[in-house]
């Protein structure tokens, strides 16, 4: 059950992931070739088939050989295994290491192993769990400064370091970024490592606090687009008002215009009046400009007093009908 939880939770974190490369100088040309590697169980799978017909004393053998495999990260299906499990009661100590060394590479760290006393690993071995350290960190952290890696892996040069880190990103454990700049680790996300039986509980804790947080936003969400929804038809309807009001006055100036055809203006089809320059005779007409600041200006021409002194109430009405067209 806690393996099957475990690759669950696993293909649930690394679903959809993708490689990032480090300032466009590293590439992935394979982006997702890796990843379906380390999710797909295919090498976990043979490894698991090996372990299962070996005796206890020819598993550490096999396991000294699967923790110094590239392709294998998880290690909890076998842990489960009967054989295995038996390694950790076994009168022989090295056998006894062996599984206190697969345990540690299932949910440790590398300064676990440091601290356990166990035999040196090879070369491979300790690449692979100083990889897996920075996978369990990247879990804790979303921005990991360059001390805490320096001190949990045991490194003291800084190049060092963010050869690892890349290589990390370059094998689909992390997805993140390196800032020199500020001496950290940016991480957008990581893969699942073993789950602990007694992790399970804290896993449901928070994944409960994951979905009550949803479910809190998504209602806000609802209610801003009921919101969203009550302001557009109240805008319509706005708008459907103006309209009509539009209409009338425009009634309003056409039968003005038609009661008084000597006072005409020449407005174009919106009822914008139109360049006196045109005007017929070479008469000059009263005008009106608009402004941006939404103030009507009128320019008038003194050169002939009948085609500028026009009724007040008509320049009334056509000052209010261009206030309510702009």
């Amino acid at each position: 059950a806690a393996a099957g939880t475990r690759l669950a939770l696993q293909l649930l974190i690394i679903n959809d992931f993708k490689l990032y490369s480090y300032q466009n100088r590293y590439h992935n040309t394979q982006p997702m070739s890796r990843i379906n590697e380390l999710i797909d169980g295919s090498q976990l799978t043979h490894h698991l088939i090996s372990a299962k017909g070996r005796s206890v004393a020819t598993l550490p053998t096999l396991i000294s050989m699967i923790l110094s495999d590239p392709n294998t990260y998880v290690f909890g299906e076998i842990l489960a295994l009967e054989n295995v499990q038996k390694m950790s009661s076994s009168e022989d100590e090295s056998i006894r290491q062996y599984f206190q060394l697969l345990e540690i590479f299932a949910y440790g760290t590398y300064t676990d192993y440091k601290e356990s006393g166990l035999p040196p690993l090879s070369e491979a071995q300790d690449l692979k769990l100083k990889q897996l350290t920075i996978a369990a960190l990247a879990a804790q952290k979303r921005t990991i400064p360059y001390s805490l890696l320096l001190d949990s892996l045991n490194i003291e040069n800084l190049r060092e370091l963010e050869d690892l880190i890349i290589e990390c990103i370059y094998q689909g454990l992390i997805e993140g970024k390196l800032d020199q700049e500020k001496q950290q680790l940016e991480i957008d996300c990581t893969i699942g490592r073993d789950v602990r039986i007694e992790d399970i509980d804290s896993m449901i804790n928070t994944l409960s606090t994951w979905k009550d947080k949803s479910q809190v936003l998504l209602e806000e969400i609802n209610l801003k687009i009921m919101h969203a929804q009550t302001e557009d038809e109240q805008i319509k309807s706005q708008k459907e008002a103006f309209e009509k009001n539009l209409e009338e006055k425009k009634g309003v100036i056409k039968t003005s215009l038609a009661e008084e055809p000597e006072q005409q203006m020449m407005m174009d089809q919106d009822f914008h009046f139109m360049d006196p320059s045109r005007g017929p005779r070479g008469r000059k007409y009263m005008f009106i400009k608009y402004k941006h600041t939404n103030i009507l200006g009128v320019e008038k021409e003194e050169t002939s007093t009948d085609t500028c002194n026009h009724s007040k109430q008509y320049i009334i009405i056509m000052l209010n009908w261009f206030y309510i067209k702009k």
